[in-house]
């Protein structure tokens, strides 16, 4: 149940379990504690896989003004 719920939406700051994360937060809730790779196991034996997020700030910026820079910043690479 865990696994499928949102960190935020628990009161956490972050927005994607880790094997780490997830084993704190069984741990607080229940009272079993699971060692890392203990975790990492038994989330792989429930077909869970595991990867880096990948961190963007899209949708958090300006985009108007991303790509304008970059246009101004392609403009500064290519003159001598």
């Amino acid at each position: 149940k865990a696994v499928g719920s949102d960190p935020i939406k628990l009161g956490y700051g972050f927005s994607v379990w880790s094997a780490a994360r997830l084993a704190e937060h069984l741990a607080k809730e229940t009272g079993i504690r699971f060692g890392v790779d203990q975790m990492r196991r038994l989330l792989r034996q429930e077909g869970f896989s595991f990867q880096r997020p990948k961190h963007t700030l899209k949708g958090k910026r300006d985009e108007t003004a991303y790509k304008k820079a970059g246009r101004r910043l392609n403009k500064l690479k290519k003159t001598p």
